[in-house]
């Protein structure tokens, strides 16, 4: 019963946000400008950079210590 509840909740939630979010027309409005790839991506690929250090120090410390 909780499976055809969701099935049911799922449709009207995916129906429901594409009348209203793809079929707006500027949708634009909401989203950061594109100006330069500095503006917008550059702090993220340091945060990448900095999880991926972090894990591969993990995996090592786990291969030699454990």
């Amino acid at each position: 019963m909780f499976s055809t509840l969701f099935f049911w909740y799922i449709f009207a939630m995916t129906g429901y946000w594409f009348v209203f979010f793809k079929l707006q027309e500027r949708v634009y409005c909401f989203l950061p400008g594109l100006n330069t790839y500095y503006e917008n991506y550059y702090r993220y690929d340091w945060l990448f950079g900095w999880v991926c250090g972090a894990k591969l120090v993990y995996v090592l410390y786990k291969i030699y210590f454990d």
